[in-house]
């Protein structure tokens, strides 16, 4: 349900919850009103078997399990080179070619930014395709059609169907001395194929690694490119400074074609990102000029979030694309993804569907078709309760977020105190190595737990990008230090896997002698998607 009056100064309002303990019961997960997880789960979760994926495996290298080389995606001879991809899509029959699509890039909510993107669009009535990445729950989530994931039996079938076509294009890579085909590459290729064989009306693109290198930038017809804040993470990737990520971020912008500017935390990068769009031409819809917004409250019933914004629009947009009789806007909404960064990310995507309605086309888009389409998104593994439980009487809850940036490590801090401001946290935190360890970890200690449990898991079916957990106890020492906040004690603690990581911070809080302040406690897992799917699995 949603409002639309004139714009007025509006309050934030106190946080409220109610919990409701399920006695140690597992709460189905949703993905967009799809189940992925209770009773469901074994249906969805085939790909362990699948002789397409197995064969695609042992055929091609997976840089999500090795990491990525060195300037990989850097636009010069150093990166990833795009001829391969090129060839790999001629040979695929160039399924990109006439497919209208939505380009995100970007460090932060680039994948909340394309779920909310996709919904609007479903909403507007619209066929959707929508590629992201990793996956949490099955690789089957990657590819989705019509808000439903590809199935297992249409993805093997999928690949065996392209495996003459795939194994042609390696061998004539190897010929060339461009290196072999990567995984990614692969899934990025049978995306694009299976969004023509469905015939959908636009497909939503997450860029995987950078964007001028990456193995999504094959778009033929770019609707938009939507630019999320830029951070600096994969930076011995992408050049080495904030400008160099930038620079590569904004490589998914096309001549003439409308780009979408998300807020820039960093000013250095968003010089870069206004300066490419310029050089390119590029009508620009910066979102802190079009939509702002504001957070009213967040409260907890059951497993369930919400989190009512108020997102306002200046007169001459509003008039412009929603015919509202020149008078600003302000639209009150339900989201069931929580954080002010999720109201920052509804916001791009309010901006990017302004700038599809305006510059390309798009004229089912309404205000109603955008309301609906951002308040029924939800994504697993961002701030999600996965279950309810009791200890000594008092109820607690596990939530995960697969923060694993310095930035979305700050938003989580906020984010978990907010919501449960006087409950007893413990951490579970296990991160790849290539991340930035002790970034993560000052930032994180601002939600100030009273435990924090390190432990490793595997990245991408994989321990070879795995962070052992005496290293990121060495980073959350180091960081602690330099935080120095006053009053605040921690426990400090390692285990060999995620399940026994987990039963020791349920065993640390139970032992917190203020646990019963009529606040839940809560075990929150962090530090990577990986983790997330690890829980949840």
């Amino acid at each position: 349900m949603h409002c639309v009056r004139s714009l007025s100064r509006v309050k934030h309002t106190l946080i409220s919850w109610e919990l409701k303990p399920t006695q140690g019961s597992l709460t189905p997960l949703r993905w967009m009103g799809t189940f992925v997880g209770g009773n469901d789960q074994l249906e969805k979760v085939e790909n362990a078997s699948l002789s397409g994926l197995s064969w695609l495996d042992a055929f091609v290298v997976n840089y999500e399990k090795k990491g990525v080389p060195k300037n990989a995606g850097v636009d010069s001879e150093e990166g990833f080179p795009m001829k391969r991809m090129h060839m790999l899509m001629e040979h695929l029959g160039s399924p990109q070619n006439g497919l209208r699509c939505v380009h995100v890039a970007g460090t932060k909510g680039k994948g909340s930014t394309a779920a909310f993107i996709e919904s609007i669009l479903l909403k507007s009535g619209y066929s959707v395709g929508l590629y992201t990445s990793p996956h949490i729950m099955s690789i089957c989530e990657r590819i989705r059609v019509n808000g439903e994931n590809i199935g297992a039996s249409e993805l093997d079938a999928l690949i065996d169907s392209s495996r003459e076509q795939i194994q042609r294009c390696q061998d004539s890579i190897i010929n060339t001395d461009d290196g072999g085909l990567s995984h990614f590459e692969v899934m990025t290729g049978l995306a694009f194929r299976h969004f023509r064989d469905a015939n959908v009306d636009v497909a939503v693109i997450e860029a995987g690694l950078g964007g001028a290198r990456d193995a999504t930038n094959v778009v033929d017809i770019l609707d938009a490119a939507v630019i999320t804040p830029v951070g600096f993470e994969h930076a011995d990737a992408l050049g080495g400074t904030i400008e160099s990520i930038a620079l590569a971020k904004s490589g998914i912008m096309k001549e003439g074609r409308t780009s979408i500017i998300g807020r820039q935390e960093n000013r250095e990068a968003e010089a870069v990102v206004l300066h490419q769009a310029s050089l390119k031409k590029s009508p620009s819809f910066r979102t802190e000029s079009i939509v702002d917004y504001h957070v009213q409250s967040q409260t907890v019933d059951g497993s369930s979030l919400t989190q009512n914004v108020l997102f306002q629009i200046p007169a001459s947009i509003a008039s412009d694309c929603f015919g509202n009789g020149g008078e600003d806007l302000e639209i009150d909404m339900a989201l069931r993804m929580v954080g002010e960064h999720q109201a920052a990310n509804a916001a791009n995507a309010i901006c990017t569907a302004i700038g599809l309605k305006m510059n390309s086309g798009y004229d089912k888009i309404s205000l109603d078709s955008v309301t609906r389409g951002i308040e029924r998104t939800m994504v697993p593994g961002r701030f999600q309760i996965i279950e309810q439980s009791e200890i000594q009487g008092q109820p607690l809850v596990t939530v995960v977020d697969g923060a694993h940036t310095k930035e979305s490590a700050r938003c989580l801090a906020d984010t978990v105190r907010q919501i449960f401001p006087d409950s007893q946290i413990a951490l579970v935190i296990s991160m790849a190595s290539d991340k930035d360890h002790e970034g993560f970890c000052r930032e994180i200690q601002k939600a100030k737990p009273s435990v924090v449990v390190f432990t490793d898991c595997l990245i991408a079916g994989d321990g070879t990008r795995s962070a052992g957990p005496g290293v990121l106890a060495g980073a959350w020492q180091v960081a602690k230090m330099t935080n120095r906040i006053p009053g605040w004690r921690c426990r400090e603690l390692i285990q060999a896997s995620m399940k026994s990581a987990i039963a020791k911070a349920r065993h640390e809080l139970s032992g917190e002698a203020n646990l019963d302040n009529g606040h839940p406690g809560v075990i929150l897992v962090c530090g990577s998607l990986h983790a997330t799917a690890a829980v949840m699995h």
